[in-house]
């Protein structure tokens, strides 16, 4: 796998842990909803740092008033 896309109405915490190995194994890019609950804003990265930590994270809004937010992460030199 080279990509995973989350927008899973808050449960994206539990799926990523899911994906723990993959995520180890592989470092796919991932863009995974962060708008559900406000803490998944720094809780989301934290946990993907746990799992590889060369990722990079970009965080982008697409909707005023914080919805639609996500957090991007790319494997550096990948």
């Amino acid at each position: 796998p080279t990509f995973i896309k989350m927008d899973i109405e808050g449960m994206e915490i539990e799926a990523l842990r899911g994906a723990q190995k993959l995520i180890r194994e592989h470092h796919p890019q991932l863009a995974i909803c962060v708008y559900h609950d406000m803490s998944h804003i720094w809780r989301i990265p934290l946990l993907l740092r746990e799992f590889y930590g060369g990722y990079r994270f970009y965080l982008r809004n697409y909707q005023y008033m914080g919805l639609e937010t996500v957090v991007y992460a790319f494997a550096d030199g990948e």
